[in-house]
């Protein structure tokens, strides 16, 4: 196999990796997920889909999980076949989300290389593999996920100055799953249309001809789902912006994603961008991409609410402008051989970083989905009442941290989110529930009518020390399983 095709099947190593160290999903990707599996397995019986009974803050568009139902469905009748658990179809969707990433950014990649360089390409792959963010993200079910795939699509178009493409890319990308994308593609089709590669009345006309066509395929489906006249994004961009209740989850320095988010993606590697800004005169458009990438970042900080996965579009870029910063360093340093060592050692050191963080980042995060965990455990200690009339509650904590529609394994069994019930003394004799998932402070309980199975423990945070090594991973107990003594209790801890 050549080199220039192997290194294209890191990016998929990477992706699997993750995904089979962490294969729960949180809260914030929870719609998409219990979507997919409710397409998967209800069908067009809306009155049994998930956002009936939880529609969340604001609407999130179907078009995504209809395009990942739709791949994973025959693999469906294969698991079901084999007999083998539906939480296998979870994994399986991810990594359906996970592989359309990865092909999207093998893509732009491929542009890179053919129109700007490909030795910058190839190192670009490497840094990006090599950090944690991106690919941990890859497969998690979030709306900026999906519309990476469209902007790494739409990225490759505007570097091989394909008018239409990226066009099309950037319409579902903006129109479909996140608005504000308008200010990252806007500004390079402006740049586009400046340059005169694109023709002003041809995009015109073409922007005029798709937005109908993509605006109407996310409000008819979306309006069938949701039974109501519905274009999701639009309602996603006035609550956002028109009445800025995005705060409400949260807000941050107005600097925070230059500080904290691109240091904490990139580490040592983000010192070698703005090598390529100023002295990357050979690959202007690279250039042009960087510079149309930080002011997305720049503009998007003016929002309060500020979260990594919101610019998570722009890595690609940056590691490329990275990759291209390194080189040119490298060449400064060619003719003086200890500069040269002084800086191939750098650039090494900045590599093995990346690979020290991401292994601790990874780590960390195989601990942080405590409620996927409790819930794999519910099952397996109660495994033998699984053709029982058994009712099993999902505290809050458990359905933020893991817990999806895939995992409800037994089909006699009534799960329920209801956010009203907390098992206290007072109430634990009417036993409403066989099987409680509790976080604290009631693991530390005690009740007469319910016994407690096992207690889950999780990532809390770091201890740091003057001692060797420094530093310390905390866990503490998150979450644990009360049984009531109405059933037959197995393998009491």
């Amino acid at each position: 196999m050549e080199y220039r095709n192997m290194i294209k099947l890191f990016p998929h190593m990477a992706m699997l990796t993750h995904l089979i160290l962490c294969p729960y999903s949180k809260v914030e990707e929870s719609f998409n997920m219990q979507a997919s599996h409710d397409l998967l397995y209800h069908g067009l019986n809306i009155s049994q889909y998930d956002h009936i009974n939880f529609p969340g803050v604001v609407p999130r568009t179907f078009v995504g999980p209809i395009v990942l139902s739709s791949i994973a469905y025959p693999i469906k009748a294969l698991i079901e076949i084999t007999d083998l658990p539906k939480s296998v179809m979870q994994i399986i969707c991810r990594a359906v989300l996970g592989f359309l990433v990865c092909y999207s950014f093998n893509t732009f990649q491929s542009s890179v290389e053919r129109k700007i360089n490909a030795s910058i390409s190839h190192l670009a792959i490497i840094l990006t593999v090599l950090q944690f963010h991106l690919w941990f993200y890859a497969s998690r079910t979030l709306p900026n996920i999906f519309a990476l795939i469209l902007v790494l699509n739409a990225l490759s178009s505007w570097v091989e100055d394909n008018h239409f493409n990226f066009l099309f890319y950037s319409g579902f990308a903006i129109l479909v799953f996140r608005f504000e994308l308008c200010i990252l593609l806007g500004m390079l089709l402006l740049v586009k249309l400046w340059n005169g590669k694109f023709p002003l009345g041809a995009t015109i006309l073409t922007g005029l001809l798709l937005a109908p066509l993509i605006i109407g395929t996310t409000a008819s489906m979306d309006s069938f789902f949701w039974q109501r006249r519905l274009w999701p994004e639009a309602e996603v961009l006035y609550y956002n912006t028109i009445l800025n209740k995005s705060s409400n989850w949260g807000t941050s320095p107005f600097l925070w994603y230059f500080y904290s988010a691109v240091p904490r993606v990139m580490l040592l590697c983000a010192l070698f961008v703005p090598i390529s800004l100023v002295f990357g005169e050979r690959h202007q458009d690279m250039k042009t991409l960087t510079l149309c990438a930080l002011f997305y970042v720049f503009l998007y900080s003016f929002l309060p609410h500020k979260e990594l996965r919101f610019i998570i579009y722009v890595f690609p870029v940056l590691n490329n402008a990275a990759a291209s910063g390194m080189l040119q360093a490298v060449s400064w340093c060619r003719r003086n051989e200890k500069l040269k060592t002084l800086c191939l050692l750098f650039i090494t050191g900045s590599l093995c970083l990346n690979i020290v963080a991401t292994s601790c980042f990874t780590y960390f995060s195989y601990h942080n989905y405590h409620g996927g965990e409790t819930f794999k455990i519910l099952h397996q200690l109660n495994h033998h009442e699984k053709n029982g009339n058994l009712s099993v509650h999902i505290c809050n904590s458990a359905a933020q941290t893991g817990v999806t529609r895939f995992q409800e394994l037994f089909p006699k069994w009534r799960y329920s989110k209801d956010e009203t019930f907390e098992l206290t003394a007072s109430n634990e004799k009417q036993r409403p529930f066989s099987l409680v998932i509790a976080e604290m402070p009631t693991c530390r309980k005690q009740f007469k009518h319910y016994k407690k199975q096992h207690t889950v423990s999780g990532f809390s945070r770091l201890i740091f020390s003057r001692k060797f090594p420094f530093v310390k991973v905390h866990f503490e107990d998150k979450l644990c399983i009360f049984a009531s003594l109405d059933i037959q209790l197995l393998n009491l801890y």
